[in-house]
């Protein structure tokens, strides 16, 4: 049997017999058991502990068996901090599980929730690509059955809030005389590429790093409209 320190198991004898039932039943060591005469105590040793059962009809034909209670330590689970990611973008989730008393907690099954954007959902440090912003979890549950929930994190996926001009004027009076597109005061937002079309479907302008258009086209200012 498998339990988690703290808890406890009942540990149990079945006999087969073809003639008299045993009436003497003796549990061996008598650590953490609820009874030694009875025939299913409960045992809620602290250490891993091998019970012995020893039965016999009014103290002849004694038959032994054993069972060895695997005791395992508690756990505790967190995992790494809020992300901030683009759309498209990824983050990465790291696990911690630590033995709250030392021990080996043995194998681990690891369960995160909700599986939205989520290369795994049964490793330690999934790979996290959703597509909206979403709050995390994970439980983990030892081969002793003991459980750690961790904290819950939050990747946020960031809207990159911008704004275009329906008009410009490219004058040359330093009053609104290129076409570019407006971020927040602080953003580090780069414009990888911008093309501009004319009403006919035309590309007039492709920029490939400046991040905006001075309304020329082949050298001239191109017509109002």
């Amino acid at each position: 049997r498998y339990i988690c320190e703290g808890e406890s198991t009942i540990v149990a004898y079945s006999v087969e017999s073809s003639g008299a039932v045993p009436n003497t039943i003796l549990w061996e060591p008598a650590t953490a058991l609820s009874c030694t005469d009875c025939n299913n105590p409960t045992a809620n040793p602290t250490e891993t502990t091998t019970y012995t059962v020893t039965v016999s009809v009014n103290g002849n034909c004694e038959q032994q068996d054993e069972i060895t209670v695997f005791v395992g330590p508690p756990i505790s689970v967190s995992i790494a901090d809020d992300a901030i990611i683009s759309p498209g973008g990824s983050a990465n989730l790291t696990s911690n599980v630590q033995s709250q008393t030392g021990g080996d907690p043995g194998n681990l099954i690891y369960s995160w929730s909700p599986s939205d954007g989520l290369s795994c959902t049964d490793c330690p440090n999934p790979v996290a690509s959703p597509l909206t912003t979403t709050n995390y979890q994970l439980q983990v549950t030892s081969e002793f059955g003991c459980e750690g929930l961790s904290n819950e994190i939050q990747v946020l996926v960031e809207v990159i809030q911008y704004a275009v001009p329906n008009a410009f004027t490219p004058n040359y009076d330093n009053i609104n005389d290129r076409f570019l597109v407006l971020f927040p005061e602080g953003s580090n937002v780069i414009i990888r590429k911008m093309d501009i079309y004319n009403r006919w479907g035309q590309v007039i302008y492709s920029d490939s790093g400046l991040g905006y258009w001075d309304g020329k086209h082949k050298g001239q200012i191109v017509p109002q409209g």
